[in-house]
């Protein structure tokens, strides 16, 4: 049970760290076949929003599903 706990902290972390580099792209994922719920791909552009951008790094952009 650790070990699945441990994973998958592990799997959340890399996906933030992957969500402040490339909110394009998180985006895109979660709105490519098969698309998230129009709900979820909403909660997910409203997370990228709020998210902290390294310096330099655009915001992501709000294309409609």
């Amino acid at each position: 049970m650790k070990r699945k706990l441990s994973k998958g902290v592990e799997t959340v972390n890399r996906l933030s760290i992957i969500m402040r580099q490339d909110p394009d792209r998180v985006l895109f994922e979660a709105m490519a076949p098969p698309a998230l719920p129009d709900e979820d791909v909403a909660f997910v552009k409203q997370a990228l929003e709020n998210l902290p951008h390294p310096s330099g790094a655009t915001p992501p952009r709000t294309a409609s599903p």
